[in-house]
């Protein structure tokens, strides 16, 4: 399973707790949607066992900034793969992406590709490497249909997928210490995040309290002895777990903020005494 980035946690978490304004719900959609694809393609590349070395959802720059959403390294070449998941049918001419309602694609996936190919090239060249690189969109919803598409387009579908990966692996030599290398430096120039990752403003004031189900982000917790009832779909969870889950929230959405069992008590939605608030959040930090 991917690790979650981290601007996705926090959109997800600011979705359940505030109104999103129009843009900004477009958008996050549209990162959910993409991380749900580079999950699905994740886990289909994990299905081959040629040897690799994978780097997901690195920020690099070299004049300009960019972010890649797979970076797989075997003893041959590098795979710059970029994940799209697209849904419906699209246009391809004259260079540009068109919906099928004839609407211009705003980022040109292509574009993209080529900025990060450059980046990534350039980066490499930096550290004083020149490995071949090859480049590829792999559009991975069964869903998306592409007219216009030609051969010399740097384009996977996922009909193509398995016959695209068993190519690689047919390729794939043993891991020697080359792109052990390769891997290393690129870990230690990536950049910590996008430098144009937005996130709709916040603060603590804004959002909504309470301690929100883990399984259907529902706040309509019931409070039992020692466990709190969903009762939207039904979960039960301990109210300890409950309470972490809660803390791991506010440190995300608020890593520099004072936090005490007082204010927990009231992230909480003050459904659970501030004696337990107390006891878990000093178990909390004693562990982290």
């Amino acid at each position: 399973m991917l690790e979650k980035p981290t601007n996705v946690k926090i959109l997800e978490v600011l979705h359940r707790r505030m109104r999103f304004e129009e843009d900004d719900e477009k958008s996050y959609w549209r990162i959910i949607k993409g991380f749900e694809g580079e999950c699905e393609f994740y886990e289909w590349l994990k299905k081959y066992s040629f040897p690799m070395l994978i780097l997901y959802d690195l920020f690099l720059t070299c004049g300009i900034s960019t972010q890649l959403d797979f970076v797989i390294i075997t003893a041959n070449k590098i795979f710059l793969l970029d994940v799209k998941n697209f849904k419906g049918d699209y246009h391809y001419r004259n260079g540009e992406f068109y919906t099928s309602w004839n609407e211009k694609v705003t980022s040109n996936p292509i574009t993209q590709l080529n900025r990060g190919y450059n980046v990534l090239e350039g980066s490499l060249k930096k550290t004083g490497m020149r490995p071949l690189i090859e480049k590829k969109l792999i559009f991975i919803n069964p869903e998306f249909t592409l007219y216009g598409n030609q051969p010399d387009l740097p384009i996977v579908l996922r009909s193509q997928l398995n016959e695209y990966l068993k190519s690689i692996e047919s390729q794939a030599d043993p891991l020697q210490n080359y792109p052990h290398q390769v891997a290393a430096n690129l870990e230690k120039i990536k950049l910590a995040q996008n430098p144009y990752e937005k996130t709709p403003k916040y603060s603590y004031e804004m959002l909504d309290k309470g301690i929100l189900c883990k399984s259907c982000g529902e706040n309509h917790l019931r409070e039992g002895h020692r466990s709190l009832l969903c009762s939207s779909c039904g979960l039960s969870e301990t109210k300890s777990s409950a309470i972490e889950r809660m803390i791991e929230e506010y440190h995300l959405l608020f890593p520099d903020r004072k936090f005490t069992p007082t204010i927990l008590k009231e992230w909480c939605g003050n459904v659970v005494s501030l004696d337990l608030c107390g006891r878990v959040l000093r178990k909390y930090l004693r562990s982290n």
